[in-house]
């Protein structure tokens, strides 16, 4: 309770007690405010009603200001102030007169603000919330004082308003280790799987656009899609197989390859359960670094996917006689759509050389004419035989990419460049002869 501006009023009285309608002692205040007979703050059981008992006797109105005379002058200062009656405050084992919430004024109440810092506190016992109120800009607490045996709840010094225990603290810290642990733990993953792909010989992924314009010798097997878990059924089956690596391979060794690519790939690169570990900390902290965690899972799927090229294209690269460069994924986004992974194998040089042969120029000429001895004739002209033009026969293998009727430029032994129109019936890998 908040006292407001004490009003003293010392007036003389006759002894004598003399009692109104309201059953009020109507005798004038004392010095000490006690009321004639004896009536006093301390014997009196109801101190409102005393306070207004000792208002009407000073001749001022009921419940206002001033009449706080009975309060707060004399013995009344000094004497405790007795609560109304009251069953939600008035429970067995509890005592309101145990409150030590100040009150303002040196003294203490049972109400307290606890977002002004002010506690519920008890001199015994502990707090027991009764009801709440607003008040000025914050919630009052109403509140008792009970024991540990009181089949009530206490709510304790806090009124009930838990602010952040070393629980939380230690949870929100756990969090972050949690966070930071799950960034380090893809590190490490990610440096695992670049030390495994270490040598395995890679490109720059290219677009669609790039593809079917290499030089010969060079083959491209692209992967089936943009997925991270593509594999290779389309270009990578036995009837897809060039026909530039038939020295090199057998169709059946060539499918097995890439369909075993294609299933490490599945296997390896998919989506596992306990994934789902790493994407809690990825989206609970992901303005403050969870999207880390994506960037360093984009990066540690490309070096797994080259570890596996690598595994599995070097020893069949090796035994052919081949060499091969593999070209990861790129996703796509807004300013490119993306290129699917792609594995190039090289032929050897003297492959790629025996790609366009050059036979031994022939020379075509015409017959001379035979003179027959015979009388001569001064005046007879003698016949000359004029140069022929030489002429060159070339074998050419119909590069990649080149169907029937379609036109392909080659370049001569003299460093001429000559346009030649595949024939019909010829594709890609055939042997066809023109003469330059």
């Amino acid at each position: 309770m908040r006292p407001s501006i004490v009003a003293l009023l010392l007036l003389a009285a006759p002894a004598s007690a003399v009692w109104n309608a309201d059953g009020c002692p109507v005798a004038a205040c004392v010095s000490n405010a006690t009321l004639a007979d004896g009536f006093s703050c301390a014997t009196f059981s109801n101190t409102e009603k005393f306070a207004d008992c000792c208002c009407k006797a000073c001749e001022l109105s009921a419940h206002s200001e001033a009449c706080e005379c009975a309060r707060h002058v004399g013995a009344c200062a000094a004497a405790p102030e007795a609560a109304l009656p009251d069953p939600k405050f008035d429970i067995a084992g509890c005592s309101r007169d145990w409150c030590t919430s100040p009150d303002g004024y040196g003294g203490y109440d049972c109400a307290a603000p606890p977002a002004w810092g002010e506690a519920c506190s008890c001199s015994q016992g502990s707090a027991h919330v009764v009801e709440t109120e607003s008040w000025e800009d914050t919630t009052l607490y109403h509140y008792t004082c009970c024991t540990s045996g009181t089949d009530v709840e206490l709510q304790g010094d806090d009124c009930g308003v838990r602010r952040p225990t070393v629980a939380i603290v230690v949870g929100v810290v756990l969090a972050v280790l949690v966070h930071i642990g799950s960034i380090v733990f893809m590190c490490m993953w990610l440096a695992k799987w670049k030390a495994k792909a270490a040598g395995v010989p890679t490109m720059a992924p290219m677009g669609p656009w790039a593809r079917g314009q290499q030089q010969p010798g060079v083959i491209d097997v692209v992967a089936d899609s943009l997925s991270g878990t593509a594999g290779f059924s389309g270009m990578g089956r036995a009837s897809a197989m060039p026909a530039e690596l038939a020295p090199f391979m057998t169709p059946a060794e060539f499918e097995a390859i890439f369909t075993e690519l294609g299933r490490r790939n599945a296997a390896e690169l998919g989506c596992k359960c306990w994934h789902t570990l790493l994407w809690i900390p990825m989206i609970l902290f992901w303005p403050i670094g969870g999207f880390c965690i994506m960037l360093i899972g984009i990066e540690r799927h490309k070096w797994h996917s080259i570890a596996i090229a690598g595994e599995v294209l070097d020893p069949a690269c090796k035994k052919a006689g081949i060499t091969f460069a593999f070209i990861p994924l790129q996703p796509g986004g807004k300013r490119h759509p993306g290129s699917p992974m792609m594995v190039r194998l090289i032929l050897p040089a003297h492959a790629v050389q025996q790609a366009v042969t050059i036979q031994q120029p022939m020379q075509v000429v015409q017959p001379m004419a035979v003179v027959q001895p015979a009388q001569v004739m001064p005046t007879a002209p003698v016949a000359t035989v004029q140069p022929v033009a030489t002429q060159q026969q070339l074998n050419v293998v119909v590069p990649a990419g080149v169907a029937a009727g379609q036109q392909f430029a080659i370049m001569t032994p003299s460093g001429a460049q000559l346009t030649i129109v595949c024939p019909a019936g010829v594709g890609p890998g055939q042997t066809i002869s023109v003469m330059a």
